[in-house]
């Protein structure tokens, strides 16, 4: 759908002829950052599947290939649909037309400004040195502060708290947003002329009346605004405003940048694995990007529901309800589905409901008598388990009516009406945490929130911060859009793409625990090449930092910081003295030969520090990562003191940098068609994560030691014994902090 009329075909391994028009070939792709991309390898894997030498250029061009393949079914399957009358019929077409170019732009874009060694050494992008200004900020000022885009601005400095889990630019997406802004720009300009030359997208399409007068044709009128919205697509930050179009554009940034699905992610999944040679689990493209579909959610923003005005009628999933900052705030669910986080009000749960779980801090002495519970319901109260014990007798009761109880529930049913009061605590955290709740709850006065999709019929009057809901509510009730009551639009999918949906965090998450987490991966990505360039510079001044930097982009490739290593060498060979770790790290790098891992998977760790709890896991990789002032390390010495009595001259850790993902299938939605959307975690049968979710304490040790050192051999008495000091040492760091 509006197809370009020239095209070039590159060859690709992966997805075979891959067609780029002829104007993005001439503007964009043969252009020398664009080529840079041909020099920077795709991921550090090579080390372990000497197969994969694809670059960053080829993924960008797989890349342009799925997204054309995604926005064309999107436009398809969206056509009939009364949200795509958007514009009055001359502007229509435009709209749609100029998004799929400026969204296929983005596509080839998407990685412009990756540093040398891909991930290995962006990091240097987001340092100042001597707290100067980085030259990115600059930029970033520049190019959107000034020009009046304070929003998205502050978004590049955006950090993850509790209450904001959207997407953060990595630092080369931000870099390749300024990229595009600072130099492309020109060349976009050209590209949008050119097809208003062509008469683009009227000529020869068929949904254009033929009794038009005066054809309406894209052209760079708005260019500005097309280049911060391709900038957005880079970075995945999606527009605040209730504007319907910049609702609409936000299901292009997010099928190129998102949490969920992305083409980006698809393209590497499936390059990755096919280039390595990998089994992974095999993804129905095709049928995937068919079935893609722009979903309506409605949103309620600092909205105030007047019991006796409006009242809103639900029989409908909540995606999120939010009432920080309000205490008015009441919700009636007739029939309630999901997960609720209260911090405060006075709470009803109405007979015969189903608690999975229960847990917090909660008043009951308002309520009178305590319900009776089931007798296979688990109850703890203080910590003391009253409900039953071993020989399963049981209490129908809690006991307690004199003070706050901290109460867990655990498969509870409860007999009769349940009423409790919570109350808000200084840090604003939920006093009761109550999942995979079903039946009657009621919340008067409340300070509460929905974070994951659930089921409600019922409704709610008072005061929200944020409400949202699948489907189209403005339309059900013919209200108005407005700044606090509008609808915003999501990717999602059609039915017939159910049974493929979750493969692809399936076989991400393959990739990222046994192929990215490999500890020769890990050692040759997360260290070798950051810390062979740190001492690149101690052997040839900063001079070596200045190559990983903006102004340095255009020359800036693997093969230039390969040379640099080369040079160092040089100079090092030449000095007796004083150059002995970039020696040591340099002949690593050339012959492969590293140091030694004590587990060679993540499996081994969980087995190593089995006696470990998860939080004892944490914390000690956070003391192991602490730097000077605010700083993070990912790499540093492990100082003993007894390690080189077993012959081991250093130990190193090092981040395993693990990003195992569940599959969000509360943020996938499904279109059944008739207006009926769900998301994926209501269809039970899809509702079980594939890959429990995970946190990230993950890290590998790796020692260097004398040749022919036999107290090193993993199978000897004494390794053994070095391996049991070493827990024991890392158990007496935890011991400092506690």
């Amino acid at each position: 759908m509006f197809d370009f009329d020239e095209y070039k075909s590159y060859k690709d391994m992966v997805h075979g002829y891959i067609r780029v028009p002829m104007l993005f070939v001439h503007e964009i792709i043969d252009t020398p950052l664009f080529q840079r991309l041909r020099f920077i390898e795709q991921t550090g894997m090579r080390q372990v599947y000497p197969s994969a030498r694809h670059d960053r250029f080829v993924h960008s061009l797989g890349t342009l290939h799925l997204g054309t393949k995604a926005v064309d079914a999107l436009l398809k399957n969206f056509r009939n649909s009364k949200y795509w009358n958007i514009y009055s019929d001359d502007q229509r077409e435009i709209f749609w037309a100029k998004n799929k170019v400026l969204f296929l732009i983005a596509c080839l874009l998407h990685d412009i400004g990756h540093a040398p060694f891909s991930h290995s050494l962006e990091h240097l992008y987001i340092y100042g040195k001597n707290g100067e200004e980085r030259e990115i900020d600059s930029l970033l000022k520049e190019h959107f502060r000034d020009k009046k885009e304070e929003e998205i601005y502050k978004e590049f400095y955006s950090v993850y708290t509790k209450e904001n889990k959207e997407l953060i630019p990595q630092p080369h997406e931000t870099v390749s947003a300024v990229i595009v802004i600072d130099k492309y720009k020109k060349n976009v300009s050209r590209i949008l002329n050119s097809l208003k030359e062509k008469k683009y997208p009227n000529e020869n399409n068929p949904l254009v009346s033929e009794h038009a007068v005066v054809p309406k044709v894209i052209d760079d009128s708005d260019i500005d605004n097309d280049m911060v919205f391709i900038a957005r697509m880079i970075a995945g930050i999606t527009y605040k405003n209730y504007e319907p179009d910049k609702q609409i554009r936000n299901c292009f940034i997010s099928l190129l940048n998102s949490t969920t699905f992305d083409v980006d992610k698809l393209d590497y999944i499936i390059r990755d694995s096919k280039m390595s040679g990998l089994d992974n689990v095999q993804l129905d493209v095709e049928r995937l990007l068919n079935s893609l579909y722009i979903i309506p959610v409605t949103k309620f923003v600092n909205y105030i529901y007047e019991e006796d005005k409006k009242k809103f009628e639900l029989d409908d999933t909540i995606l999120g309800i939010d009432t920080r900052g309000f205490k008015k705030s009441n919700f009636i669910g007739n029939h309630f589905q999901g997960d609720l986080s209260i911090i405060q009000g006075k709470v009803t749960i109405g007979e015969n409901s189903k608690i999975g779980s229960m847990i917090g801090k909660l008043d009951a002495r308002e309520g009178g008598e305590l319900p009776e519970f089931t007798e296979h319901s688990y109850i703890q109260e203080s910590g003391y388990e009253v409900q039953k014990d071993k020989s399963f007798q049981y209490h129908k009761k809690l006991p307690n009516l004199d003070k706050e109880l901290d109460v867990v529930l655990e498969h509870a049913e409860n007999l009769s009406e349940f009423v409790f009061s919570c109350k808000k605590k200084d840090d604003n955290e939920a006093s009761v945490k109550i999942r995979n709740f079903i039946g009657k709850i009621f919340i008067k006065d409340g300070d509460f929130q929905i974070s994951s999709a659930a089921q409600l019929r019922g409704n709610l009057y008072g005061e929200f911060t944020k409400v949202e809901v699948l489907g189209d509510l403005l339309e059900r009730y013919k209200v108005m859009p407005y700044e606090n009551v509008f609808n915003s639009f999501q990717i999602g999918f059609n039915n017939s793409a159910i049974s493929v949906i979750k493969n692809i965090g399936v076989a991400r998450n393959y990739l990222y625990l046994w192929v990215y987490a490999h500890h020769k991966v890990v050692y040759y990505a997360n260290y070798l090449i950051p810390e062979l360039l740190n001492e690149t510079a101690k052997v040839m001044g900063n001079y070596a930092y200045k190559i990983i930097s903006y102004s340095s982009i255009p020359d800036m490739d693997d093969t230039c910081v390969v040379s640099l290593f080369r040079e160092a060498s040089r100079i090092a060979s030449s000095v007796e003295e004083g150059h002995n770790k970039f020696i040591e790290l340099y002949n690593e790098y050339k012959s492969r030969k590293y140091k030694k891992s004590l587990f060679k998977t993540l499996a081994e760790y969980d087995l190593f520090f089995i006696d470990f709890t998860p939080s004892e896991k944490d914390r000690l990789k956070i003391i192991l990562a602490r730097g000077k002032g605010t700083e993070q390390k990912t790499y540093g010495d492990i100082e003993t003191g007894f390690h080189v009595e077993y012959g081991i001259n250093s130990l190193l850790w090092i981040d395993a940098n693990l990003s195992i993902k569940q599959v969000e299938s509360g943020k996938i939605f499904i279109n059944f068609g008739e207006n009926k959307f769900y998301t994926l975690e209501q269809i039970s049968i899809l509702s079980e994560e594939n890959v429990a979710k995970r946190d990230n304490p993950y890290f590998y040790v790796y020692y260097n030691y004398s040749e022919n050192n036999q107290k090193v051999n993993p199978m000897s008495v004494e390794f053994g014994e070095f391996k049991k000091k070493l827990l024991d040492w890392f158990r007496s760091k935890l011991n400092e902090t506690a």
